[in-house]
């Protein structure tokens, strides 16, 4: 069942209590010295297109447009929340009068984690993200080269592919790009009662190898009036993006091969899906020595151009703590059969997916 499907048909009072929800999300990561100077507002859904989301300090409401609820995730609706939610900070705990978007408001949304551009302009990252088609040219050529990597001579596939992930790690390791790089963090997925061991590997293979950082949080789950799960990656917008693809391919290629296999177990489907996903790793791993050694310094290079987004990722989450699956049975046949078709993937064109509109919560 799509977001669309599960979503569309609510009533707005189940919105509205998903949006008091995440308030408090957003509310408990504050420090106890802002948690005790501010109180929850009134929530409401507002019919003006000119705006997506309003913080009315003289009515201590927050309204959210119906479009954004119409043509929106709601990973997107949270960030925007978050936004509305520093001006409450800004006004109530801050006390910044008339000023709009000035420090006291972005020292708001650095404590929510908030993006301060997702206003009535730049709405969210989400719609950043997918309208943004200005690429540079090595952007263009990674593209253009996946895009051959579509072929059916698997030769000229897996050649394509190689060049392709060598242009990107020649892109990350530039110097010349390590003072001009904004950072952005975006959910990936649907938000989930509880992510698997497999989700896991998933989050680490984006780590490892598509130069960006990874952390599961906290989020609504709408549909039934409770919190869940989702994945979110940080790095700069490029690298977000092609990561948000290689994870949609990932699962998707995944859900396949697991149909073709006919493997229907629960638990064989997540020991698969570990295996798949180690084979893909161990496949790019060898691709990455290959060409990094003929690169002088290329790893170092590579950790240099980590740093900007590791730096931007521990000012965002001060005080994580990473998790860690206990080792359990694992079904071998299922484990190996992943690793084997993991290690053949081929990774193709991306599409682009429309994520900003992916997920409307209310019917247009």
């Amino acid at each position: 069942m799509t977001t669309d499907e599960q979503h569309s048909g609510l009533d707005e009072e189940r919105i509205l209590e998903a949006i008091r929800l995440e308030w408090r999300l957003a509310w408990a990561e504050l420090p106890r010295r802002e948690q005790d100077r501010l109180r929850i507002p009134g929530f409401e859904i507002g019919e003006a297109r000119s705006y997506w989301g309003k913080w009315h300090g003289d009515r201590r409401k927050i309204v959210l447009g119906r479009e954004l609820l119409s043509h929106t995730s709601w990973p997107c609706v949270r960030e925007v929340l978050r936004h509305e939610m520093a001006h409450q900070v800004a006004d109530e705990v801050f006390h910044a009068g008339e000023e709009l978007h000035g420090p006291r408001f972005r020292e708001a949304c650095r404590l929510l984690r908030a993006d301060p551009r997702a206003s009535a302009d730049t709405p969210s990252i989400y719609q950043r993200i997918a309208r943004d088609a200005r690429e540079d040219g090595k952007t263009a050529t990674v593209r253009k080269l996946l895009a051959l990597a579509a072929s059916p001579n698997p030769h000229e596939a897996e050649a394509a592919m190689l060049k392709a992930h060598e242009l990107m790690v020649r892109h990350n390791i530039d110097p010349e790009h390590h003072g001009e790089r904004e950072y952005v963090s975006l959910c990936l997925g649907e938000p989930v009662a509880r992510l698997s061991i497999a989700d896991d590997y998933l989050a680490g293979l984006l780590r490892d190898f598509y130069f960006v950082e990874t952390v599961v949080i906290t989020i609504a789950l709408v549909a039934r009036g409770r919190q869940g799960k989702i994945l979110e990656v940080s790095g700069t917008a490029e690298n977000v993006r092609m990561a948000s693809y290689i994870f949609d391919f990932l699962r998707r290629s995944i859900d396949e091969q697991l149909r073709a296999r006919r493997i229907r177990s629960k638990r064989s489907q997540k020991d698969y899906a570990v295996g798949f996903l180690k084979g893909v790793s161990s496949k790019l791993e060898t691709q990455r020595t290959a060409f990094t050694t003929s690169i002088p310094n290329a790893m170092a290079l590579i950790r240099a151009g980590d740093a900007g987004v590791q730096a931007y990722f521990r000012e965002r989450y001060p005080r994580l703590s990473r998790r860690y699956h206990r080792a359990r049975r694992m079904d071998e046949t299922a484990y190996h059969a992943g690793m084997a078709d993991g290690r053949k993937v081929v990774i193709h064109k991306p599409v682009e997916t429309g994520a900003a509109s992916r997920g409307r919560l209310l019917p247009v």
